[in-house]
């Protein structure tokens, strides 16, 4: 009897040692998703973070450059309207403008810009 006892009592020890690593190992694998899923959730916002960054640089860019182009295109209106009047004085000549097709293009968009901003100024009437 007694050999059978110290049998059960040793197989109750190494049932109770099973389940004391199962518990520790369950404890491991909680943290180790909880770290993961925290590294991803900040991957994911630093990138979003560098993406609208980009967004941002790139529409601060566009306005830089139409300014630029505006400013441009009225310093040549200027430019030929002064350069014009002293040669229609001495000469009679055909003034041709010139197409850059880079001052086309930018006039393009910039009325393409300026519908959608009257577009988006409209009231729409509530439903």
């Amino acid at each position: 009897m007694e050999n059978q006892e110290s049998n059960n009592t040793i197989k109750e020890i190494l049932e109770e040692d099973r389940t004391d690593m199962r518990r520790r190992k369950r404890g491991k694998g909680c943290l180790l998703r909880l770290l993961i899923i925290a590294v991803l959730l900040f991957v994911g916002f630093y990138s979003f973070i560098l993406f609208r960054q980009k967004m941002l640089d790139m529409d601060a860019e566009a306005l830089v450059r139409a300014r630029q182009t505006l400013t441009s295109q009225a310093g040549e209106q200027d430019t030929t309207e002064s350069e014009a009047s002293p040669a229609a004085e001495s000469e009679p000549q055909a003034v041709e403008p010139t197409a850059d097709p880079l001052i086309e293009r930018t006039a393009t968009v910039q009325a393409q810009l300026t519908s959608v901003a009257e577009f988006q100024l409209t009231a729409t009437p509530d439903q």
